[in-house]
Parts: C-alpha cells; structure tokens; sequence
C-alpha cells in the first residue's frame, strides 16, 4: 500500500513539473512574439517629385462641320435622275440628282437657236449702222430682240438648275433619303453632304473664364469613339454675349481633320491650356486613401522598435489635393518633395505598420497614359 502512495505521489510531482515548464515555454513564446509584433507588408512605394502644372480648364463639347449642308431642291418634280452613292466623296459642281426637266431642256434649245440668230442679226446691223447703212433705230431694235433671246435663255437655265443639285463644294455625302421615280417638294431633304477635312469644336466655360481665354489660344479634346487619342484645336471666335440662363459663354475652335477620324456631332471632352503654369508637388493617384473626413497617404520612415532598434515601417499623413492628370494628381499640402510614400498595398496598412519594399511591379505614374483614363 505505502509503494503504490509513494508511486502516486512520485507521478504527480512528474505531471507538475512539467506543467509548470509548458507554462514558462508559452509564456516566453508569447513574450517573445510581443516584442516582435506583426509581420512587415509588402508594399511599393515612389518619392515625392515636383512638376510644372500646365493651368487649364475643363469642359464638354461637340463637333461641328466648318461646311455642311442638307442639300435640298428649291422646286417640286418628279426625281428622274441619281448621279451618287451614299457616303461617297464628291467634288465641287457634281450633279448629284435632277428633276425631270424635259420640257424645260426643250425651250432652252429652242431659246438657244432663237438666241443664235438674234445674235447674228445684232451684228449685221451693228456694221450696217457703222457704215451708215441703217438707221440707229433699226440697229437698237435688233440690239433689244438680242437682248430678251439672252434673257430668256437665262431664264429657262435657271429654271432648270433649280430642279438640279449639284455639289456646292468638296466633301463626303450621306445617306440617300429618295430614290428615282418619287415625288419630292421644295425645299425636301435629299441627301446631306459635310466636308471632314475641317471640324469646328464648340463648347461653353462659365462666365468667371471670360478674362482667362483668348481667341487663338490652344484647346485639348478627347472622344470615347477614338479612344486613343488626343487632339488640338485653336479657339477661333468668342460669343459677344453670356447666355441669361447659364451664365456661360460660348466659345468655338477649329480642328484640321487631317485622316478624317473625327465627325460632326461626337460629343468630346475638352481642356482650355492657359499660358501659365504651377508647380505642385505630385504623386500617383494610386497612394491616395480617400475618405469622407480627409484625403490621406502613408509615408514611409524609419520607426522606433520595442526592443530599442529601428524599423522601416508608416504614418498616415492628411493631404490636399489639387488637380489630377493622367496617373498623377498634385498636392497642395500634406508631404514635401524628397518623401518616401507607399503607392500600392495601402489597403492592408495602418499606422506604425512595418513594411517591406519591393518595386519590381509598380503602378502607373505618368501624365500621359495609354489608354488615357482622364
């Protein structure tokens, strides 16, 4: 009896020795691990760099053809002839499409020959009466039957090229809206026809602009349709008055259409370049942690370890911002040229946090991306 007591006891003493060693092991495992705290993150970061601002001002606009028109008849007939195809380009003076003008074509033949001889007699007596052959009456009698034959040739010409469309000048034809056999009335559209070697851009800035803009200053656009590219304008004329119900003023520039990309009536962003510049410093849009109480960036810095050392880890900073362009936007205030930030993996960051760099991927950090997403 007393060896299996003494057998217990023996085991017990075991068991809480090695309790007590498990507990010291947690104990410094958790001590140990306090004093390392969490795991460094992975981030990227870029340093704080200055640039010149260009200064410009934004707005929408639309295209608009310098020469455009809806080419129409200026009287009623019957469509006996189509000379074009849709979306063809034309030239100046082209008959594109003609009423019937069969009685008209008749009279001016017969008006051209009655013409003719009228000619030849207001000669003849224009001799005659040199050569005192014949009295000056007879001679402006002859003069004056010349004189109606001309007229009415004139006359049934016009008639018949107002019955007639003709190319007014160069340009690419639209759509066919009749066809040969229909009835068309005065003034009726028949097809549309837009010369795309020159666009004017027209657009609206508010009133506060008015002193800021100028006739010959540059503008920049930009169409969703042609995605990846931007195109330059000069501003050609000013409204001379503000629109009551906008307090805006309209201002219009002209654009070469150099291999007729762009067409009347896309819609386009537009950026008045005014002459000066600023300088901010600037960083990628992607560092920036938006939020409803205040814009702000981690800056990267050599931070004070629990064990007394030094660790390269971040703080929060608040930021103003300034205008955006392309990849990069400007601050206004919040950190100084020279400062390390992080501009990817903010997301997993908070304050004190320690860091890793790793550069080998960044994102995008330029004024001009390709595509563009400004």
């Amino acid at each position: 009896m007393k060896q299996i007591l003494a057998g217990a006891a023996l085991g017990g003493v075991v068991l809480l020795g090695y309790g007590a060693i498990k507990f010291f092991q947690i104990q410094a495992a958790i001590a140990q691990h306090a004093n390392q705290g969490p795991p460094p993150q992975a981030v990227t970061t870029g340093k704080v760099e200055e640039f010149a601002w260009e200064q410009t001002i934004p707005t929408v606009g639309e295209l608009a053809p310098v020469r455009g028109a809806e080419l129409t008849f200026q009287s009623s007939g019957v469509i006996r002839k189509v000379d074009f195809t849709p979306g063809e380009k034309v030239e100046a003076g082209k008959l594109l499409v003609q009423l019937d003008v069969t009685v008209e074509q008749s009279q001016l033949e017969a008006a051209q020959a009655e013409l003719a001889l009228a000619e030849q007699e207001y000669q003849r007596y224009e001799k005659l009466l040199k050569n005192n052959a014949t009295s000056k009456s007879e001679f402006e009698k002859r003069l004056s039957e010349f004189r109606a034959r001309k007229a009415q040739v004139s006359s049934l010409q016009s008639t018949i090229d107002r019955r007639t469309i003709t190319a007014p000048f160069n340009g690419t034809l639209g759509t066919q809206k009749m066809a040969l056999g229909e009835y068309a009335n005065a003034g009726q559209s028949v097809v549309t026809l837009v010369d795309l070697s020159e666009l004017y851009v027209n657009f609206t800035v508010p009133e506060r602009y008015i002193r800021a803009v100028n006739s010959g200053d540059t503008i920049r656009f930009h169409s969703e349709a042609v995605p990846d590219r931007n195109f330059t304008a000069q501003i050609t004329s000013i409204e001379s008055m503000i629109a009551a119900n906008t307090r805006n003023i309209s201002l219009q520039a002209r654009t070469i259409n150099e291999d007729l990309t762009l067409l009347p009536g896309m819609f386009v962003e537009v950026e008045i370049v005014l002459p000066e510049t600023k300088h901010y410093p600037s960083i990628p849009v992607s560092s920036i942690q938006y939020a409803p109480y205040g814009n702000s960036v981690f800056v990267v810095s050599d931070l004070d370890a629990p064990d007394g050392g030094k660790y390269k880890g971040v703080l929060p900073r608040n930021v103003r911002l300034g205008p955006t362009k392309g990849d990069k936007i400007a601050v206004l205030s919040g950190v100084s040229v020279g400062e390390e930030i992080v501009t990817s993996g903010t997301f997993k960051l908070f304050p004190t946090a320690p860091v890793i760099v790793n550069n080998s991927v960044v994102p995008g950090d330029s004024f001009t991306p390709n595509p563009p997403n400004t």
